[in-house]
């Protein structure tokens, strides 16, 4: 796109990740020419800094772009590297090319146009679309006496190889997705302690049983009523992983489903034979805050992450 304010594009989208790549796709479909720009310097750039085991805790059928799927050999859940080679494939798709080191500083209305400001000019557009996604800059509480923490505080975001975690104690505060993904990984590597910190309750369920993926059977699921999924969802869990109360991991009081829609659904994959884990329980009686460090953080001299987004 030239730098030229003078010319009025039909769509200028904000973003190159999934939904930025999508919406192209979709727009060209229909004839109309956007234009795509993003800060980062390639495709997949939140990806690509990204621990090296994670995955997606969707099924690849489920995670597909539209007008191309996902390689079957990457398995039900894609890994990361999968996923940054399926974004470069869907890229060369596209028509259109992104524009790569493009940082939007502000956008405001002039009549019926947009104006897009960025370092390289004033861009103009009947449209503007909004696609930097709603987890790109981590969020990591600040708690009362953290200053006088003398061990490492990361967040989830900046976890790195697993192999760095070696015989250290560590306690994740979070039993989110990214909570618990980190655990399966950790639970593979001898450690000095591991721990999880959560408020509530979690709903559990495990990404494969008996060597089926779970979720893919979540198309069948949006079919049924709530209580129904709600129960078939709990005996799941229970057949992957028994009670995890006796572990100090509490039920969560509200159903899978109910959770879905006004929190995260926590999925996880069984640990490996011999694997131990402990959970931290509730401490005190707060609900307006994180956790707080307490009963056995004290002695957390090593590591301590955190999860993306919301505190549990």
């Amino acid at each position: 796109m030239a730098n030229d304010s003078s010319v009025i594009n039909p769509v200028i989208i904000v973003g190159a990740g999934l939904s930025g790549l999508a919406l192209t796709y979709r727009l060209e479909r229909l004839g109309i020419a956007p234009v795509i720009v993003d800060g980062a310097a390639n495709v997949g750039a939140i990806w690509r800094h990204r621990y090296e085991q994670l995955r997606l805790n969707t099924h690849r059928r489920f995670s597909q772009l539209p007008g191309l799927a996902p390689p079957r050999n990457g398995g039900a859940y894609l890994s990361r590297d999968t996923v940054i080679r399926y974004l470069e494939d869907y890229e060369r798709l596209l028509a259109a090319s992104v524009e790569y080191g493009v940082h939007v500083k502000r956008i405001d209305r002039e009549g019926d146009v947009w104006r897009v400001h960025t370092a390289q000019g004033v861009r103009k557009a009947r449209h503007v679309v909004i696609a930097t996604g709603r987890e790109r800059i981590p969020n990591l509480p600040v708690w009362p006496g953290l200053g006088k923490y003398e061990g490492n505080l990361l967040h989830a975001a900046e976890f790195g190889n697993v192999e760095a975690y070696r015989d250290l104690a560590i306690l994740v505060v979070g039993g989110g997705n990214s909570g618990v993904d980190l655990l399966n990984h950790l639970v593979t590597i001898p450690t000095r302690g591991l721990w999880l910190a959560v408020r509530n309750g979690v709903n559990v369920i495990p990404a494969s049983l008996w060597g089926a993926p779970v979720h893919r059977l979540s198309g069948v699921m949006s079919w049924l009523p709530n209580r129904v999924v709600d129960r078939l969802m709990a005996l799941t869990g229970l057949l992957a992983f028994g009670r995890l109360d006796r572990y100090g991991l509490p039920r969560c009081s509200r159903g899978a489903r109910y959770r879905q829609w006004v929190r995260s659904r926590l999925e996880m994959r069984p640990s490996p034979s011999g694997a131990r884990r402990r959970a931290v329980p509730r401490q005190g009686g707060r609900t307006g805050g994180p956790a707080p460090l307490a009963s056995g953080c004290g002695d957390m001299r090593d590591r301590l992450s955190h999860r993306p987004g919301a505190d549990n």
